[in-house]
């Protein structure tokens, strides 16, 4: 039995996310020891760097990102028409959200190149899902996935000066799926 599509989505962004963000020498600054599915429920100094990244299905922290029916979201990614098609079909988005978190308090990183540090994690995110493949997924109830679009980012700067830095941020993104009836 193939697990539902949102299930098999999840994993292809995990996998994603995690070449992205591991593809990086683990010397290297930017490396993100933890890329998982689900809460960190963890110290997040635990890792090797304090960088970790992960892939959730909506958003545990926005209630309002939540699968809809591609006729109800009338504002999404793109136009696609009615949700249903004449013969039996529907389509959805399927929603999707990757957290991170840099805790940069060991490393004693100044303002800017925490700044910097940040935005590249999260510029490797939002390649990552863009560009994440979903060929071939397909679920036991005909459900499959096309492509995702990536729709929303933002990052926020905590912490404290001058060189204990601590940035959040979230990408959350739609994935079209369609299935007959």
């Amino acid at each position: 039995m193939a697990d539902p599509i949102k299930v098999q989505v999840v994993d292809a962004l995990v996998a994603a996310v995690k070449t992205a963000l591991q593809s990086v020498p683990v010397s290297d600054n930017s490396y993100v020891s933890v890329v998982r599915f689900g809460r960190l429920q963890d110290n997040p100094l635990k890792g090797q760097n304090g960088i970790y990244a992960l892939v959730h299905l909506g958003n545990p922290f926005n209630a309002e990102w939540k699968d809809h029916s591609a006729s109800e979201l009338r504002s999404g990614p793109i136009e696609i028409g009615s949700g249903r098609e004449v013969g039996g079909a529907s389509r959805w988005w399927r929603a999707f959200s990757v957290e991170w978190a840099l805790f940069l308090i060991k490393q004693r990183t100044d303002r800017e190149a925490s700044r910097d540090l940040a935005a590249l994690i999260e510029a490797r995110i939002q390649k990552a899902v863009a560009t994440a493949s979903f060929s071939g997924l397909i679920d036991d109830f005909g459900e499959n996935a096309t492509q995702a679009y990536d729709m929303t980012a933002e990052m926020d700067e905590g912490g404290g000066p001058p060189t204990s830095f601590i940035w959040r941020g979230v990408v959350q993104l739609y994935v079209l799926t369609g299935r007959p009836f």
